[in-house]
Formats: structure tokens, C-alpha cells, sequence
């Protein structure tokens, strides 16, 4: 029994020692009845049971822990410090205002079977207006927050112009007409929205409109441009079949699964190429559309490094250009010259 633990000279580890006297009162006497005369170290590893009527609901708290535990980590009750659930930290009696946004029907559980404390990430819902969101539990309880699509339109502050309201330049490529058709109000739809809406840019250089979606935020808020125009998406203005007719010729239709026309003239992408003999090989659209003055520049550095490595390795031939340069053999008799 506790007795013979507590009147057991153990010296100033012991769990009669003033430091212990807290889980000694704490020591449940009617759960822990089945011990007999057990004696118990004060370091020992079983577990038995404790009580502390410390709740501020009245209840009575009951937990298991080793006696190890409590002496020498000095645990407190695990109801009052909030690391188990109760009714006193329960999301239902802390934050009563919160709870009412609770959306049980997705969560599974009840406001009173949760910690306002809890870090776990729960479903909401708003009486009022039915907007669903995720939460974390305690962020809500902390922020006394309530619906953030009623707040936001509450708040004067946040409220954002219509499209039709906006005197941003990119409204004068808005597309009225395929945004009426399908049913997409400017006056509607706010500056900062992220619902995707048509647009019409007429700067096409062979004159043709590029119709494009986009949101409204990107176009007002990002300032984002025509794709086609930023080289984003291919048209016949900026194509490989539009720009270079000969290149595209060699463009391997089959093995790329789409046409020239619809490849961008200085793309980065890789691609297959097959030329009147049959051959292919890989290589991006940039590279082979760059243009002449880099390809002569390039041609000149080329030709001045191998003029040198003739000069270094004493030859006298001229190397063809597809030849690899090789060094002659060695005498074995002489001597490596000095760099």
C-alpha cells in the first residue's frame, strides 16, 4: 500500500521527500487498492493511478501514469495543464462563440469532444451565409474569428471595385462578348477575383486576335499581359511556321505530336527534327533560330581555337572542321616540352 511506500527510508529521493509530497496527495487510494503491501520505488516504471479535484468544471480528473513519471519529471495532472480533454478545455466551454461555427457533419465529432487548445486542422460552417473553410482549432479560439466570407464583406476597408468600376488599362481588352455568353458579369466579378474571364487583344502583328482567359487578378493586380504578345503561347505571329518556313520543314510532326504552327520560333522545349535525308535528332527551336551574326560569331571562335591547338600540337594540315583534332606520337626519346 501507499503506506509502506511513504514510511519507506528512502532517503532524499524518496517519494515522502517535500519535493513529492504534490503526487503523494495526488496517490488514488481506492484504484490502487489492488497493489497489497507492494513496495514501490520511487523510480520504478508502473504505472498506477492518480486523482486531482483541481477541475475548475468540479469534475474529478483519473489518469494513469508511472511513478517514475511523476517524481522525478515532476508531471502535473494532465486535465489542468490542457494535454487531455475535459470539460473545462473543451472548444464547446472556452469558446461557445466559435463552437457555433462548428460543422459536425464533416468533422465527425461534437464541440464538446474537442480541445479549444487542439492544433488539428477541422471544418467550419457558417449559419448565416453556408460558406464551408478549414480552420486550425486554436487559431480560431485565439482569434475569436467567425466566418471570413462575412467578415470580409462587413469590412468597407476590403471591399474591391467591379471590373465595370475599374479604370485599369487592361479593362480595354475585357471580351463583353464571350464573357456575356457565358454568363460572367463584370459587374459582378471584383478586381482582385481569381474566376477566369476572356479577353481580346488586337496588337496581333498578321492581325489576328488573340483570345485568351485569364483572371482579374492577374490582369489587374499582377498586370499580367497578352500570352501571345509575351511570347507565351504560340500565334502566327511568333511560330516556327510563320517566322521560319524552311526550319519548319525539318520540324518532326509525328514524333512531337504537334505541328510547327503551334510551337513557339525561340521555344527552349527539345524537339525532334528530321531533315530530306532522314536523319533526326534533338534540338530545341532556339537553338536552331538564333540569330546569323551569333552563329558567324560563334563560327569565328571555333575557327580561332583550332588555328591554336595547330600551333600547340606543331600541325601543319588543315583539320576539316567535322575532324577530331588528334596530337601526333611522341617520340619516346623526347622530352614533353614545357608549358
Amino acid at each position: 500500500m501507499l503506506r509502506n511506500v511513504l514510511l519507506r527510508p528512502t532517503g532524499e529521493k524518496g517519494i515522502s521527500s517535500p519535493r513529492h509530497q504534490p503526487a503523494k496527495r495526488q496517490w488514488h487510494h481506492a484504484k490502487n487498492q489492488d497493489l497489497g503491501d507492494r513496495q514501490i520505488t520511487t523510480g520504478s516504471g508502473l504505472r498506477v493511478w492518480w486523482t486531482c479535484d483541481k477541475c475548475p468544471s468540479g469534475l474529478l480528473h483519473e489518469w494513469l501514469a508511472t511513478v517514475k513519471d511523476r517524481q522525478n519529471m515532476d508531471s502535473q495532472c494532465p486535465y489542468c495543464t490542457n494535454n487531455s480533454l475535459c470539460q473545462h478545455n473543451s472548444l464547446l466551454t472556452v469558446a461557445p462563440a466559435v463552437a457555433a461555427y462548428w460543422d459536425t457533419a464533416k468533422n465527425g465529432l461534437t464541440p464538446d469532444l474537442v480541445m479549444a487548445g487542439s492544433h488539428a486542422r477541422r471544418h467550419w460552417l457558417c449559419p448565416k451565409c453556408g460558406h464551408s473553410w478549414q480552420a486550425m482549432i486554436h487559431r480560431k479560439v485565439g482569434n475569436q474569428s467567425g466566418c471570413p466570407k462575412c467578415s470580409n464583406i462587413s469590412k468597407p476597408w476590403n471591399r474591391q471595385p467591379s471590373l465595370t468600376q475599374s479604370q485599369h488599362p487592361a479593362m480595354l481588352e475585357f471580351d463583353f462578348d464571350r464573357n456575356w455568353r457565358a454568363g460572367l458579369d463584370p459587374g459582378k466579378i471584383t478586381a482582385g477575383s481569381n474566376k477566369m474571364v476572356h479577353w481580346i487583344c488586337n496588337h496581333c502583328p498578321k492581325g489576328q486576335p488573340h483570345l485568351f482567359m485569364a483572371s482579374a487578378q492577374s490582369r489587374i493586380a499582377f498586370n499580367s499581359g497578352c500570352p501571345y504578345c509575351t511570347r507565351r503561347k504560340a500565334c502566327s505571329c511568333n511560330s516556327l511556321q510563320s517566322l521560319y518556313p524552311v526550319l519548319a520543314a525539318e520540324y518532326d510532326t509525328a514524333r512531337n505530336g504537334f505541328g510547327p504552327e503551334q510551337v513557339l520560333a525561340r521555344s527552349s522545349k527539345m524537339a525532334f527534327w528530321k531533315d530530306a535525308s532522314g536523319h533526326t535528332w534533338e534540338q530545341t527551336p532556339a537553338q536552331r533560330t538564333k540569330p546569323e551574326k551569333d552563329r558567324s560569331k560563334r563560327a569565328a571562335i571555333r575557327s580561332k581555337y583550332k588555328q591554336q591547338m595547330r600551333c600547340k600540337l606543331g600541325l601543319s594540315d588543315i583539320v576539316d572542321s567535322g575532324q577530331q583534332l588528334r596530337a601526333p606520337p611522341l617520340d619516346p626519346d623526347m622530352t614533353a616540352p614545357e608549358q
